[in-house]
């Protein structure tokens, strides 16, 4: 059995202000490091490259928090599977994941290549000025293909959240992790995450889900607070409640 409830939900709670801003201020900076790569490339050739993947990049991500938000905007996609209650992940990177740190390691080429033959440097500049910019391609390409190494060694487990009538169980391209009821406190929305006790926080892979993490975490929620209905985790019964709108926290109707 699987759903896909549509839910209304307050915009406050879907597109926060502070989340606004943040990718207003990743759009600015992306498009101000595009404008720099002409101004830089007649003399400063590794600024360019560097410039040009960080440009790049950030518009990259940009664009997929942008189509994430949209596609999983009031959704929540639930299945009953192996006696729980699952919200449905992806098994695959998302794209700019993959598309991320093939910009960097590409750029971080021509960075090299550059400095091989750089020609005539700007006025008071020396090649430990050249030589820097391709420094940082080099530790954010590491950065963002060590994110890749699960896929790449093919051990990348799916992403998904289970809900068991014992607890949650979270999966994601890092491992999987189990968390007793009785040890959850509460769920945060933005970000996504479990919180226990002693302060322990054990993160969800939200943009892999494929839902609203605001409906996610009032899922979770609901059966944290609902002990007696969490046998409904186990035999279907939980994703025809949300199915049919009978979840309080969720305060919306199937579609």
């Amino acid at each position: 059995m699987r759903t896909t409830l549509r839910t209304g939900v307050s915009a406050r709670g879907v597109t926060p202000v502070r989340a606004a801003l943040a990718h207003a201020t990743l759009l600015v900076v992306a498009l101000g490091c595009l404008v720099a790569v002409p101004l830089a490339a007649p003399q400063q050739p590794s600024w360019a490259w560097m410039f040009g993947a960080m440009g790049v990049a950030l518009l990259l991500w940009v664009a997929d928090l942008l189509v994430t938000l949209l596609t999983r905007r009031g959704r929540l996609r639930l299945r009953a599977v192996d006696g729980t209650t699952e919200v449905v992940g992806s098994p695959w990177s998302r794209p700019v994941d993959v598309a991320a740190p093939v910009v960097l390691v590409l750029a971080l080429v021509g960075g090299v290549l550059s400095l091989v033959d750089p020609g005539p440097l700007a006025p008071g500049t020396t090649s430990l000025d050249a030589a820097a910019p391709v420094a940082v391609l080099a530790v954010l390409a590491l950065l963002a293909t060590a994110g890749l190494r699960h896929v790449l060694a093919g051990r990348r487990l799916r992403s998904r959240l289970r809900l068991h009538a014992s607890g949650v169980e979270v999966s994601g391209p890092d491992g999987r992790d189990h968390l007793p009821w009785s040890s959850l406190t509460g769920v945060g929305p933005r970000p996504l995450a479990l919180l226990g006790y002693s302060g322990r926080v054990l993160a969800l892979p939200g943009p892999e889900l494929r839902s609203d993490p605001d409906l996610v975490a009032r899922l979770v929620e609901h059966y944290r607070t609902h002990p007696r209905e969490r046998d409904e985790l186990a035999d279907g019964r939980a994703v025809e409640r949300a199915r049919t709108g009978r979840l309080d926290e969720l305060g919306g109707s199937a579609r």
